[in-house]
């Protein structure tokens, strides 16, 4: 009996053991060797962003602007996923953020050791008004 109880502690032993190991191997990377780029690289991306944001009526109402900064995580495939705020201006600016991110096309994933893996990646996104387009009130929100 006590066999059975050493072999069933072992077998659960190695169960959690490679779950383990498949988590924390399909956590997202911080920081790799060769990052994920966008098609085109850095110059295409900002005309990507320049030509599909848009600023919302709402935000543009209220005179709010600033760098909204959104993090996703390319993945192995080189889709966008988990798409989220870090950090926040007003709450449309942020939306409409989140929506252009959500909408990039495919990226070159990044690698580690010459594996596809999945890679944390930070944009800001600056929303400036135009100077004859900001608060009424004549003062300047920064």
């Amino acid at each position: 009996m006590k066999k059975i109880h050493f072999i069933f502690f072992l077998i659960t032993c190695l169960f959690f053991t490679v779950s383990a190991q498949e988590t924390e191997t399909e956590s997202p990377y911080r920081y790799v060797a060769k990052m994920p780029e966008y098609p085109g690289g850095q110059v295409a991306l900002n005309q990507y962003l320049i030509t599909h944001v848009t600023y919302p009526a709402a935000a543009r109402d209220a005179g709010a602007e600033g760098t909204v900064m959104v993090e996703f995580v390319v993945e192995k495939d080189g889709s966008v996923s988990n798409v989220k705020t870090v950090l926040s201006v007003y709450p449309v600016l942020d939306e409409e953020a989140m929506r252009v991110v959500r909408e990039l096309p495919k990226w070159t994933p990044g690698e580690v050791n010459g594996n596809k893996v999945r890679v944390y990646y930070n944009i800001p996104i600056r929303f400036q008004l135009e100077p004859s387009k900001k608060h009424k009130k004549g003062k300047n929100r920064r």
